[in-house]
């Protein structure tokens, strides 16, 4: 669900032992229109996370962001597009094996990269999945809609557990996955062997969506979500952020790779209504 807020959904991954060795990760959803693009680039400022996913990337914030960021952030890998099907990673250190592609059978793009944390390989994949309220034909009524996008949704998440089966290093799923936890294509992810940030016993997230973004409603829907694979997590929760002139939340979220790896791991959401 396309809504009018940023979003940020970040990991820091860390070697206990020193600090230097941290990898702070960003996701980020400009909006393709509705939001500030000088705040949100304020935002990203703010955090200074050493990768940045943005989803929604238009021309024109792809353009602001290398006049901002050109230096601090030279690796970059943009895709921009107008309207929700932008994407673009923006990286201080080398990324590898970088894929922008559709998460079938949607045509939606996600965005991959490899960066490595020391010695150690994480897998992110950057996702914007298919929104519930999208109409398939113009004749569909809204509960046929979106019975359809929920189906797509649940062959979307069958396409990125297929997608990381063979992967053996750490795996982190992040963005706006349109769905809430309970739902079919979440449980098919943490059935997997993904597990939910926010389903941490330790957690206090809050939910993402309607309000404060549709006026007079609360926020009642969980959409938004970073999974993990090869992390376990030890701790999340929210806080008020900047980075918006509309309210804004952020999650932060502190986890550790499982025992059998040396690294530990801290996860950071931001998200702005």
């Amino acid at each position: 669900m396309r809504v009018l807020r940023p979003l940020i959904l970040a990991l820091c991954v860390f070697s206990p032992a020193a600090s230097p060795g941290a990898l702070h990760v960003m996701a980020y959803n400009v909006l393709f229109r509705g939001a500030d693009d000088a705040k949100s680039l304020d935002a990203i400022a703010a955090e200074r996370p050493g990768v940045i996913c943005l989803t929604e990337l238009t021309p024109s914030f792809a353009a602001k962001f290398n006049e901002r960021f050109s230096s601090e952030y030279p690796y970059r890998h943009f895709a921009p597009a107008l309207g929700t099907w932008g994407v673009g990673l923006a990286s201080k250190r080398p990324l590898s094996n970088v894929h922008v592609g559709p998460v079938a059978p949607s045509r939606i793009p996600a965005l991959e990269a490899t960066v490595m944390v020391g010695h150690q390989a994480v897998r992110l994949a950057c996702v914007h999945l298919n929104p519930p309220m999208g109409k398939h034909r113009a004749s569909d009524d809204w509960l046929t809609t979106l019975q359809k996008n929920d189906s797509v949704r649940q062959k979307q998440v069958s396409t990125l557990v297929a997608r990381f089966e063979n992967v053996r290093s750490p795996v982190v799923l992040l963005g706006d996955f349109n769905d809430q936890p309970g739902r079919s294509s979440l449980e098919a992810l943490e059935t997997a062997g993904f597990a939910r940030g926010c389903g941490a016993l330790s957690a206090h997230c809050s939910p993402t969506f309607p309000g404060p973004v549709v006026k007079g409603w609360p926020a009642v829907f969980t959409i938004d979500h970073v999974f993990s694979r090869g992390l376990e997590f030890t701790m999340s929760k929210t806080l008020r952020a900047g980075g918006n002139p509309l309210q804004s939340w952020s999650a932060n979220w502190q986890a550790s790779l499982r025992p059998e790896a040396a690294e530990s791991a801290c996860l950071l959401l931001l998200e702005s209504f």
